[in-house]
């Protein structure tokens, strides 16, 4: 899943990679 992380390293990216974390 690091590679969507990656990808998605953009204003919204952030929101999304933190939500990541918490469900992970």
């Amino acid at each position: 899943g690091e590679m969507l992380l990656w990808k998605m390293e953009t204003t919204d990216g952030v929101q999304t990679w933190k939500v990541f974390k918490t469900l992970l």
